[in-house]
């Protein structure tokens, strides 16, 4: 890249989260496995020592701001000697584990080859400190900074509640209005409108609007069929309608630019006037351009709004944007620049995933947290902190949100198309990652260098575990495939052969036919995603000690879940799918020490048993934040004597998402229905999400539910209750935002604001025998949004109802909005 700066915090940044990453490990090792450092343990403790030092140099070059070319260079060298120290250490490591796994005879016959490799290793690491000691001797000090931009200072940020501002759309009333003309008139034959843009935000945008338009003014008499296609690329589009023009998006006017920044930069769109005229010209040098609109505008909101801070992207902008959309690059490149050193990792590893993939935010966060890139700040966890670097790239207009959870968090993201070559491209050019879309014989790089650490596949995988051409010390490999493939026994070795100090192994769209033992040498995993057929997860997973997060998707119905995490001191999270069997960790023995089985690390458990939820098991998760319980829930609730395994489920005091899912098969779930819920000081204190399905309760126990204190999402999937009317009572659900309602008998439903005070969400679906959505909820001044799928006729004519009466109620903000589906019921 041209920016200079940009490229030496981005190299600072990897080296800062290499060095990190490696000190962590290494104080592991120390503490936890010295047995494996057997013969090296004073240099490993020295390296460590050399590496901290190391470590105070970059955070004083990074808070200096210096950008000078030989602290660059010194930063580059850093980076290298701590992967060349990494590879060494990691490799001795996994020697050393198998080594320790074989019996004592066979063992026996190592000593010399062990002893031989342990001095050649010291050797090593002796190399290295000399090293690092020449790149420490070198440091400079006191350097000011040659360019301004944003302070990385790493204070802890402030906790805040997430909020994503709906998309603006501007200058594209026309277009929007032509579009939902085309769909909704003309020809009764089968017709795709397809829509292309330039490098921007715009075509989904006036996708949405056109839409939104759709759903209220949709025909009923309509019969022809139209599919609506965006895409920046005439010639997919002329393929898709190779009978009609695709409808263009144009250029912003200089006026539309300036109203689009105006209101992403300013909520109101009201500029103050000494920043009016900068604001103009930055507008005007984005030539029309949509998206470099809103990235820049993601600049200008995250300083201070003052004339320099302004006039300084304002003359970045004349620098790199020209009259060609092409330029458009730099732009973003722009923007990437002036990211905090923290966030510049986080943003490039969007590289690894397809183009127009919907990202799971909780996968992400998982990835992002065992890659290293999120350093511990307080008390907060891992995962939180990612969860705030995520909200700060979306509040950048860098990466996009996709779907929004109940509660009003992200659920899933995604990065424009532009951006995500954009971290690409950086992420090659700096050995960060490679990303491989076309066969391996045909890739320009085999085999792969060393250093690049994180491979992605999108296409051919059975190239390339075939043609092998991989780097030795990949730490990170991940496979998106188009669809799910069936792997052959044979082809299960490469994961041993090619990954040994992998990390990260995302294998989710790879079918195995039997779970892949090979995978329980790879010691450094910390995060594995599998797919297959089998019904057992075998004990000797229990040897990756590093292990953080396991997502496991079998096919068949049941998994018996034989690891025992409780040896796992790092284990975090915990998802498999089937009904799973979690086996609880030995009686304690010794009554004067604390319980050593306690795992306050444990965050996630989804989905288990019933039966799992067992004192001896929830006691030693005191950390648990989600919980998934699947299976015969009357042996949940089941008393004996005064007790049930449900009380249990009290002493989670972090627990804050709850599923109870209940599958009685073969039997249906109505002839196994649960007989009542427990009383309401039963249910976790902190209890915020509850997620209900196939219990097929009176609606008279949801009471039970309304006195719960701190709920504020709640899902009644399908046949959650039972019963043709719904009377709520006074006094509950005083914290409730969110209600979902599944299939269900339900015919009247009364409900008011005293019923829920801070409802802000209703979804009502396939609930076919209601006959109106309450009146009374006019009276919730809080309640945006109404959605009904597949409603009665009389309850979707109840909601427009609601709808006119809220929107004349809230004409100055008009937030109000309802969706029907089919839009013509």
């Amino acid at each position: 890249m041209v920016f200079l700066q940009g490229e030496c915090t981005l190299l600072r940044e990897m080296a800062d989260a290499v060095v990190e990453f490696l000190l962590l490990n290494l104080k592991q090792l120390l503490l936890y496995h010295v047995d494996l450092l057997s013969g090296v343990k004073d240099e490993v403790e020295s390296l460590h020592r050399e590496l901290s030092l190391m470590k105070a140099f970059l955070k004083d070059s990074r808070e200096k701001r210096s950008e000078y070319e030989y602290v660059r260079e010194l930063v580059s060298q850093i980076t290298i000697v701590a992967y060349e120290a990494e590879d060494i250490i990691d490799t001795f490591v996994t020697n050393a584990a198998m080594q320790k796994a074989r019996s004592t005879v066979r063992r026996a016959f190592h000593v010399f080859d062990h002893s031989s490799k342990l001095r050649n290793v010291a050797k090593e690491i002796e190399s290295i400190k000399v090293k690092v000691k020449e790149i420490y001797d070198k440091k400079m000090f006191g350097i000011q900074s040659l360019h301004g931009g944003e302070s990385s200072h790493r204070s802890p940020p402030q906790k805040r509640v997430p909020m994503v501002e709906e998309e603006n759309v501007v200058g594209f009333d026309d277009e929007a209005r032509k579009i939902s003309s085309r769909l909704t008139n003309g020809s009764e034959e089968l017709e795709i409108i397809s829509i292309v843009g330039m490098g921007g935000l715009g075509k989904t945008t006036l996708a949405k609007k056109a839409w939104d338009d759709l759903q209220m003014a949709f025909p009923k008499t309509a019969t022809g069929s139209r599919i609506l296609l965006t895409t920046r690329n005439t010639e997919v589009a002329l393929h898709a309608n190779p009978e009609g023009l695709p409808h263009h998006l144009r250029f912003l006017t200089h006026e539309e630019s300036w109203e689009l920044l105006s209101k992403k930069v300013f909520r109101k769109g009201i500029c103050p006037l000494e920043l009016e005229d900068i604001g103009l010209q930055i507008a005007k040098k984005c030539y029309g351009l949509p998206l470099a609109i809103v990235v820049v505008s993601g600049l200008l909101l995250k300083k201070e709004k003052t004339r320099d801070w302004w006039k300084k992207i304002a003359n970045d902008v004349s620098s790199y944007v020209a009259r060609d959309p092409k330029q458009c690059m730099d732009v973003l490149a722009l923007s990437y620049k002036h990211l905090p050193d923290h966030l510049k990792v986080c943003f490039i590893y969007f590289g690894v995933f397809p183009e127009d993939f919907e990202i799971p935010v909780w996968k992400l966060l998982r990835l992002w947290t065992s890659e290293g890139f999120v350093q511990k700040m307080g008390q907060e966890c891992l995962e939180d902190t990612a969860e705030e670097y995520l909200e700060d790239l979306v509040d950048r207009n860098l990466v996009l949100v996709a779907k929004k959870r109940a509660s009003g968090r992200i659920k899933t993201c995604r990065i424009h198309d532009m951006l995500r070559d954009l971290s690409v491209k950086m992420g090659s050019e700096e050995k960060f990652l490679e990303v491989f879309k076309e066969s391996a014989q045909n890739h320009s790089l085999s085999p792969i260098s060393k250093y690049h650490r994180r491979l992605c596949v999108h296409s051919h995988f059975l190239d390339f575990i075939t043609s092998r051409p991989f780097g030795p010390n990949v730490r990170s490999f991940l496979c998106f495939a188009s669809e799910e493939m069936e792997l052959l026994r044979e082809h299960t070795s490469f994961l041993h052969e090619a990954f040994r100090l992998v990390r990260v192994l995302d294998l989710k769209y790879i079918n195995f036919p039997r779970f892949p033992t090979e995978i329980v040498q790879l010691v450094h995993l910390r995060y594995i995603a599998l797919s297959g057929n089998f019904r057992v997860l075998p004990a000797s997973i229990s040897k990756l000690w590093n292990l953080e997060t396991l997502i496991v998707g079998t096919k068949s119905r049941e998994l018996d879940i034989q690891v025992d995490i409780w040896k796992m001191s790092q284990f975090k999270h915990l998802y498999t799918s089937g009904l799973s069997c979690l086996r609880g960790p030995p009686a304690k023995t010794r009554k004067d020490n604390a319980d050593p089985f306690v795992r306050r690390n444990i965050q996630t458990i989804s989905t288990v048993l019933p039966d799992c939820c067992k004192e001896n098991i929830l006691a030693r998760t005191p950390g648990l934040r989600k919980l998934g319980i699947r299976g015969k829930l009357a042996t949940l609730v089941a008393t004996n004597g005064d007790s049930s395994l449900f009380d249990n489920l009290a002493k989670l005091d972090n627990l804050e998402t709850l599923k109870l899912l209940n599958d009685t098969f073969p039997l249906p779930p109505s002839q196994c229905q649960i007989p009542g819920l427990p009383q309401s000081y039963k249910f976790p204190p902190n209890l915020k999400k509850l997620t209900l399905s196939d219990t097929f309760l009176d609606w008279s126990h949801i009471s039970t539910l309304g006195m719960l204190p701190n709920l504020e999402v709640l899902k009644l999937k399908d046949y959650a209750f039972k019963g043709t009317q719904w009377e709520p009572l006074d006094g509950g659900f005083r914290l409730l935002r969110v209600l979902h309602i599944g299939r269900t008998n339900l015919e009247h439903w009364n409900a008011s604001g005293h019923h829920f005070p801070r409802l802000q969400q209703v979804f009502l679906k396939h609930c076919s025998s209601l006959n109106e959505i309450p009146f009374g909820l006019v009276e919730v001044s809080s309640l945006q949004n109404i959605e009904l799928f597949w409603p009665t006729p009389a309850a979707a004519a109840s909601a427009r109802i609601i709808q006119q009466e809220k929107q004349e109620g809230d004409i100055k903000d008009n937030v109000f909005k309802l969706v029907i589906y089919p839009p013509d019921i």
